[in-house]
């Protein structure tokens, strides 16, 4: 059983408190993806929001490892045409705090199963303007092309951190697609710090355009094949990608090895 504290002191069942509606997981299994209003209040996700848009101003003055560019990233280490930042749960772990993170979870574990986790996170910003698409993929492809061990199983939130529609760049998907196989894929120009795109032609259904309101998110199956639209709107679109899976190793396998390091250390030291 999962609970959260409430703001009058009672405890809650957090299943309880998804604000999502029972048809989600038909869509989700159906479709490939499903949309979920209000994954965030509207007072959270402005403070998401803001400690985001401060990490993006120190752009160039993060650790490394942390910043990279959707597409064609600048040799000055400013951000480029589809900025972006992985582990802003790391350079901001008071974060973890936010309730709408406890409900991607459950979702999550409603849809995969128990002892899922957010495994990563990435905040991709698409300025104003800008031209840059996000190339048609399926996020499945990249434990392939990078060689990182695959989760057990795992599903992807985008969360938007302002309105988002078509004119700005919103996320899009492939319904269905995630019922086919995984299609060949590359890095864009041949960039491994770039987005994953498929190799070749995209075949099914048209596609679908999903506008959300600050806060809203929709979540997608690892093989759904979806992207995103050039920015032609007058203000920046701002996304929080999250990947909510259960690891390759269970937690209590994981806990395990962390006794049996912990005891080799302390044996080590004497």
């Amino acid at each position: 059983m999962h609970w959260l504290l409430m703001k009058d002191g009672n405890m809650r069942d957090r299943r309880l408190d998804v604000a999502v509606v029972s048809e989600i997981p038909a869509s989700y299994l159906t479709d490939g993806y499903a949309v979920i209003p209000s994954l965030f209040d509207p007072i959270e996700i402005s403070r998401i929001a803001r400690e985001i848009d401060r990490l993006f101003e120190d752009y160039a003055r993060l650790p490394a490892g942390h910043t990279y560019d959707l597409d064609s990233r600048p040799g000055d280490g400013s951000p480029g045409r589809i900025p972006a930042l992985r582990g802003v749960l790391t350079l901001r772990p008071e974060l973890r705090a936010a309730r709408g993170l406890a409900r991607a979870v459950t979702l999550a574990e409603n849809l995969i199963g128990p002892e899922a986790e957010v495994l990563w996170d990435s905040a991709v910003y698409k300025p104003s303007g800008s031209s840059s698409e996000t190339p048609w993929h399926q996020d499945e492809a990249v434990y392939g092309l990078s060689k990182i061990r695959k989760p057990r199983s795992i599903v992807y939130f985008w969360v938007a951190l302002d309105a988002v529609g078509e004119s700005s760049g919103c996320i899009r998907f492939v319904p269905g697609s995630h019922l086919g196989p995984l299609l060949p894929h590359a890095w864009r120009n041949g960039d491994t710090s770039s987005s994953l795109v498929v190799s070749g032609p995209i075949e099914g259904p048209a596609m679908v355009s999903v506008p959300l309101g600050p806060g809203d998110a929709t979540v997608h199956h690892s093989r759904t094949l979806h992207g995103s639209g050039p920015n032609a709107s007058g203000s920046c679109r701002k996304g929080w990608v999250l990947g909510v899976g259960r690891p390759a190793a269970p937690r209590w396998l994981r806990r395990l090895k962390r006794g049996l390091l912990g005891a080799a250390g302390r044996s080590g030291g004497r």
